[in-house]
């Protein structure tokens, strides 16, 4: 059953006679793929379409009879819906007609009418109309003609990978041992300080000459003796003396 839908008008007419008449449907693809076609019509034996099913191939067209009944009133006459579905989903087009169909198929609805004025020999319907002529292919299609296509260049044809780096190659990349002299000890131009005591000279008591003046100078007090220091007096601090005594 063909879907209703009223989305692209056409119109075909045929001129009052008492006779069958004729006239040329052209089906003219505008795209680079092939497409199944279905005409169906709601008119019964008073339309036929010859035929009524087929392939129209890649930027071509294709020719379609339309026979009309006798009839000497201006009038309509009925209607055909076009559908179309891109080859290359359904190969077979008889199975794919005889099939369930989609909105997405529907490409033309053209009103098919009797009239006293001019009506055209031929009305030419451009594909693929309303219909959804490309759909995306989740399966590997065989014998698909892509001699029209070009490779996409490698983004990195132009560039070449970096040499792997390895300790090998650092110790290449270093200089020679002969021409690195190692760095001088900040401490190798330093000599360490003398000991001051290193060259004391022993006194009679075996005291150190500094001892010695500071016990000269700050002699050590001893309780309830006066003693002949500096300041002479009893009992004396080494900063200063009594001067009451």
């Amino acid at each position: 059953m063909a879907p209703k839908t009223h989305n692209c008008h056409a119109f075909l007419a045929f001129p009052t006679s008492g006779k069958e008449r004729t006239r040329k449907l052209i089906l003219d693809n505008k795209t680079n793929s092939a497409l199944n076609f279905l005409l169906v019509t709601d008119a019964g034996e008073a339309l036929n379409a010859s035929p009524s099913v087929g392939v129209v191939k890649p930027r071509s067209a294709f020719e379609v009879t339309v026979t009309a009944t006798s009839g000497k009133k201006a009038t309509r006459i009925g209607n055909f819906v076009l559908l179309l579905k891109p080859n290359l989903h359904a190969p077979d087009a008889d199975a794919w007609a005889r099939g369930s169909h989609t909105p997405k198929e529907f490409a033309h609805k053209i009103e098919v009418t009797r009239t006293r004025e001019f009506a055209a020999l031929a009305t030419v319907i451009q594909l693929p109309g309303a219909a959804q002529a490309f759909e995306s292919v989740p399966f590997p299609v065989a014998g698909l003609d892509d001699s029209d296509t070009i490779t996409a260049v490698n983004i990195e044809g132009g560039t070449e990978t970096a040499k792997t780096f390895s300790l090998h190659d650092l110790n290449d990349a270093l200089a020679s041992d002969s021409i690195i002299s190692t760095c001088q000890n900040i401490a190798d131009d330093t000599a360490t300080g003398r000991n001051i005591m290193s060259d004391n000279f022993q006194l009679d008591d075996a005291k150190h000459w500094i001892q010695k003046l500071l016990d000269l100078l700050f002699p050590p007090a001893v309780p309830g003796q006066k003693r002949g220091g500096l300041c002479g007096q009893l009992d004396f601090g080494p900063c200063g003396c009594n001067a009451g005594d």
